[in-house]
C-alpha cells in the first residue's frame, strides 16, 4: 500500500507543479515563417487561395503519409474548405475566412481529435521585383495550463514545415507549375 500511496503523491506532485509553470506561460502563441518569391502575385494568390492546389505544396502531405486523403468543398477563396485525414497525419480542416488578391489570404483551421483551433494567414508584400510571403499560424489554448507546455516550444516544432511548405510554394510559383 505505502508503494501505490507514494506513487500517486508523485504523480500527483507531477501534475501539481507542471499546472504551475503553465499558468506562467501564455495562453498565446504563434508560428510564422516568410520567404522571398520571385514570381507574379496572380501566380502566389492562385496556389495559395485555392485549397485544391495546397496538397502540392504543403508539407504535411501523401509524402508523409500515403494514406491521407483530401475533400475540397465550396469555390476557390473565401468559402474554400479543405479536410484531410490519415494514419500518420491526424485529421483537420481549413475554412479560407478572407481572400485579397493584392495581399492573401485568412483561414480558420481545426486540428486533431480534440478540434485545436487555429488562425492562419497566408500574405504577401512586394519588395523591389520580389515578393515576401508569410505563413503564419496563431492561436490560444484559453485556460488549459497543461496544454501551455505543450504549445511552448510549437514554433520549433512546427517552424521547420513552414519553411519546407514555403520552400515547395517557391518552387511551384518560380518554375510555372
Amino acid at each position: 500500500m505505502p508503494i501505490i500511496r507514494n506513487f500517486l503523491l508523485v504523480i500527483f506532485f507531477i501534475f501539481t507543479v507542471l499546472a504551475i509553470i503553465g499558468v506562467f506561460i501564455s495562453p498565446t502563441w504563434e508560428v510564422s515563417r516568410t520567404i522571398e518569391i520571385n514570381a507574379q502575385s496572380e501566380k502566389i494568390f492562385e496556389n495559395i487561395n485555392n485549397v485544391e492546389k495546397w496538397p502540392e505544396w504543403i508539407p504535411w502531405n501523401r509524402e508523409m503519409d500515403n494514406t491521407l486523403y483530401y475533400e475540397y468543398m465550396g469555390p476557390r477563396g473565401v468559402n474554400a474548405r479543405l479536410s484531410w485525414s490519415g494514419k500518420k497525419i491526424n485529421p483537420g480542416k481549413i475554412l479560407i475566412t478572407k481572400s485579397d488578391p493584392s495581399h492573401g489570404i485568412e483561414y480558420d483551421m481545426e486540428l486533431g481529435y480534440r478540434t485545436m483551433k487555429v488562425k492562419g494567414f497566408l500574405t504577401f508584400e512586394k519588395k523591389g521585383d520580389i515578393y515576401l510571403v508569410t505563413w503564419k499560424d496563431t492561436g490560444s489554448t484559453g485556460h488549459n495550463f497543461l496544454a501551455r507546455i505543450f504549445t511552448g516550444n510549437l514554433d520549433e516544432l512546427i517552424g521547420p514545415d513552414f519553411e519546407k511548405g514555403l520552400k515547395n510554394l517557391k518552387y511551384i510559383c518560380e518554375n510555372g507549375k
